[in-house]
């Protein structure tokens, strides 16, 4: 997370003057992490950095020696060292992958409607079905504690630089949500909440939400006139996927 707490730094406007101890820690971190290339990169950026720094002549000549020293030895350990040149990768990011159980399948009656059956029985733990949401929101008592985008665990807090509505787990689901849903729900949602909207409404609205103005209108006349076979054969996140669903409104309360 130092990594992230950088690059939140800068772009919050950190003093360019201290940009230098910001430059250093980055590479520090990637020298840690034996990505040398990217610890040359940014010894190097400490070193061009120091010139915008208010520190005593003093104490810049050392931290220019200092840099140098680091920027000569990581010339030599990538000159001589290429297995260094592979930066470590993180092994729990790995890249989710949809599955369905080959004893799944789907069924229809008059009664109950379509719904999923096995061909076997199930042990505990099975995994059936294993595919990411069209849309999530997280509401109630996990809104304090999870992730607004992915929904997991905060151990790090970040949160919206406008609102304080919502956290997250990184700057990169901060940044994705800022990017698409969350600046048209910024400012706003605790006034959904205090309404008294369901958690229904709230992903409505985030099915609308995730996708801009230009999305919809492009596909406008497109919607109800797929079949279903074109339906089934639409990317995950298309809302013509959802557009038809049986909504049984017929049935509830109004």
């Amino acid at each position: 997370h130092a990594l992230q707490d950088i690059e939140l730094a800068l772009e919050l406007k950190y003093p360019q003057d201290m940009h230098y101890k910001l430059m250093e820690r980055k590479a520090r971190c990637y020298f840690g992490m034996k990505d040398l290339p990217n610890a040359y990169e940014y010894y190097t950026k400490t070193y061009e950095s120091l010139q915008y720094s208010n520190l005593s002549p003093e104490k810049r000549e050392k931290w220019i020696k200092d840099t140098q020293k680091m920027i000569i030895d990581l010339e030599l350990r990538i000159a001589n060292v290429r297995k260094y040149l592979e930066p470590v990768k993180n092994s729990l990011m790995k890249k989710f992958e949809p599955y369905v159980d080959k004893s799944l399948y789907f069924d229809c009656t008059e009664t109950e409607g379509r719904f999923a059956r096995t061909r076997i029985d199930l042990r505990p733990n099975h995994v059936l079905l294993r595919q990411l949401p069209h849309a999530a929101v997280v509401t109630g008592e996990f809104s304090e504690s999870h992730c607004d985008h992915c929904s997991r665990r905060v151990e790090i807090l970040f949160s919206c630089p406008r609102c304080m509505d919502v956290i997250y787990c990184s700057s990169e689901c901060q940044k994705t949500a800022q990017d698409s849903y969350h600046r048209f729900e910024c400012g706003f949602l605790p006034y959904l909440k205090n309404s008294g909207a369901n958690v229904v409404a709230m992903l409505a609205l985030r099915i609308v939400t995730q996708k801009s103005l230009d999305y919809f209108v492009e596909m406008r006349d497109e919607l109800g006139s797929l079949s279903s076979e074109e339906v089934d054969r639409l990317a995950v996140d298309d809302y013509r996927r959802i557009y038809n669903f049986v909504t049984h409104s017929e049935g509830r309360d109004t």
